[in-house]
């Protein structure tokens, strides 16, 4: 990542790490709901008649605002307002990453790994230290309140839906996605204002708002919201998203040492014992998979890197029998194998075509199922799977209204193999699951060599 993307990433932590902070500010001139309201209000207008409505069904539109913007900040400025601290609020939300991979499972059938469970278990322990720690609290927000702590693990459980909703979603312009669905929660916190606050309330905070609420409201409006998101996907389409998302575990440490100076929170030490076992917990959930296939990748290097000199010197031996038992050829077989392979590479010189065939490895597939594994839109992928086409590396056939792929050139997946094996063997930081490995980068069976040498002889 480049320096100037490191700043821009520690800008957009600092300001949702703040953002609980600031929170507690506004609510102290606003009362929740209509904060939520008018928070969402500045979102939306004017920027809603600058902004095109992304390609999303109104459905799906309607979902994402209910579940990311109305539920979670519903939940989250009430159970501030009754008592949850700022601090605890900001690491107490992030067990919506627990929640997600837990509806992920149940909803859409994706596996749950042992790490996944191990990091679900120890940041549940966690929680429960900083629950039952709850009374100990002293500062200037006073004590966190049961009802406080619930709400926000339901504020959570409401972010871990709206995931699972951008999930179905798919790649859209983050920016546009943020600003329409902005315009969804505005009318239900507005009468979730009047029903709960009255209309008394909301004339007196609107008519007596002091110049810290105004400011609450224009910082999570246009910093938190607008900023942040946009500037976050900018982030996540430069680079992978295994080198970005991690670095939102720094958000509940920011937020807890902002809660700490700027508004004099002091956790008890259960708490503090609690807090460290959630970080535990959400480390082992987002680095577990990687620290296990770095071992997986050590043990193959020895192996990985043993069978392509093998296969190298193999090469060698069979190029230098062929060139001179075809000695007055000269050098044109040689010539079309190497032109061959020079027009696999210009081929396959495009990510997106890398990842076709990774999706087509196990088996001919529909171009919507394509499309949903390569993630990227319909008409980007089909350009690619009909240049494919064209060049014979795929087969295509038709079906009622239903077009298939599938892999007509096996020597394409071999060299991927070969190629993708050697790189996956020198990742470090961002290596491979080993699941990944094994399917696209498979190894020949070990006796397959032996008998390719006992046919020849």
């Amino acid at each position: 990542m480049q320096a100037r993307d490191r700043l821009l990433a520690l800008a957009i932590i600092c300001v949702w790490g703040v953002n609980f902070v600031v929170i507690k500010v506004g609510l102290a001139g606003v009362p929740p709901m209509l904060l939520g309201a008018l928070r969402f209000l500045l979102v939306v207008f004017p920027a809603i008649f600058f902004v095109p409505r992304p390609r999303v069904p109104w459905r799906l539109l309607l979902a994402y605002g209910a579940t990311i913007s109305l539920g979670q900040f519903a939940f989250l400025f009430y159970a501030m307002a009754v008592g949850m601290p700022a601090g605890l609020a900001s690491l107490v939300l992030q067990s919506q990453a627990f929640f997600t991979l837990a509806i992920a499972a149940l909803w859409l059938g994706e596996p749950v790994r042992w790490h996944n469970v191990a990091g679900m278990a120890v940041a549940a322990g966690g929680l429960a230290l900083i629950g039952a720690g709850g009374g100990d609290l002293s500062g200037g927000m006073g004590g966190m309140s049961a009802a406080g702590f619930v709400l926000t693990l339901c504020a959570a459980f409401c972010w871990a839906s709206g995931n699972i909703v951008s999930k179905k979603i798919g790649p859209v312009d983050l920016l546009g996605l943020v600003i329409w669905g902005a315009l969804v929660p505005i009318v239900p916190f507005a009468l979730l204002s009047l029903w709960f606050e009255g209309p008394a309330r909301i004339v007196q905070s609107v008519t007596q708002v002091s110049g810290m609420a105004l400011f609450a409201v224009a910082y999570l409006a246009f910093a938190a919201t607008v900023f942040g998101y946009t500037m976050w996907g900018r982030l996540l389409t430069r680079y992978p998203a295994s080198q970005v998302a991690p670095l939102t575990l720094l958000v509940p440490v920011v937020g807890l040492v902002s809660a700490h100076v700027l508004l004099g929170e002091d956790l008890s030490g259960t708490q503090w014992i609690g807090a460290a076992v959630v970080m535990a917990g959400l480390l082992l959930n987002v680095f577990g998979q990687r620290l296990w296939a770095g071992r997986a990748l050590a043990r193959r290097r020895i192996g990985a890197r043993g069978a392509l000199c093998c296969a190298a010197s193999m090469g060698k031996h069979y190029m230098r029998i062929h060139a001179y038992t075809n000695i007055l050829d000269g050098m044109e077989e040689l010539d079309r194998v190497f032109e061959k392979v020079s027009g696999y590479f210009s081929l396959l010189a495009e990510p997106t075509r890398l990842k076709i065939l990774h999706a087509l490895c196990d088996g001919e597939k529909p171009v919507s199922t394509v499309v949903e594994t390569v993630g990227s839109s319909q008409t980007n992928v089909s350009r690619h799977l009909n240049a494919m086409y064209r060049s014979g590396v795929l087969s295509r056939r038709k079906e009622a209204n239903l077009v298939f792929y599938a892999i007509a050139d096996e020597s394409v997946i071999e060299l991927c193999r070969t190629v993708c094996v050697q790189v996956a063997s020198r990742l470090e930081d961002n290596a491979l699951p080993s699941g990944v490995v094994d399917r696209f980068m498979a190894q020949p069976a070990p006796e397959a060599p032996a008998r390719r040498r006992r046919n020849a002889g």
